[in-house]
């Protein structure tokens, strides 16, 4: 069974994180219906992976999407069961996943913030020191 790992690319010039706040709080479950055609009531939607692409045909850029779902009648309904199942199973939920894509205009429906922090990929560089505003 594979494992969802960090980010990457094919050369790696930069590393680093993302953080995303949804709209109102719960948004990755419409976002997977509207863009993966996850059943909402079979799956609890997890986790996202995203990356930008273009299509071929018209040259128009999407996100290509990946949601890792939860089958509800395996770990629960809610976010507290699933939690109780991660502890019980030692901290492994077990998914499936669906591929989709969206437009910015869908992106920008069901995400409030989005910020990505990247850095250099040299591992001897440990802190970006700035002069703070």
């Amino acid at each position: 069974m594979a494992v969802l790992e960090d980010a990457s690319v094919q050369y790696g010039d930069m590393y680093g994180t993302v953080a995303l706040d949804w709209q109102q709080g719960s948004e990755i479950h419409d976002f997977a219906e509207e863009c993966a055609g996850v059943d909402l009531k079979r799956y609890f939607p997890l986790a996202l992976t995203m990356y930008v692409g273009v299509d071929s045909t018209s040259l128009e850029h999407f996100l290509g999407l990946t949601f890792y779902v939860a089958d509800k009648s395996v770990v629960g309904e809610s976010g507290d069961a699933i939690c109780r199942y991660a502890t019980e199973h030692d901290g492994k939920i077990p998914t499936e996943r669906f591929e989709g894509k969206a437009t910015l205009e869908q992106f920008n429906k069901y995400v409030k913030r989005f910020e990505i922090v990247l850095r250099p990929r040299w591992r001897e560089i440990t802190t970006i020191e700035y002069e703070s505003m």
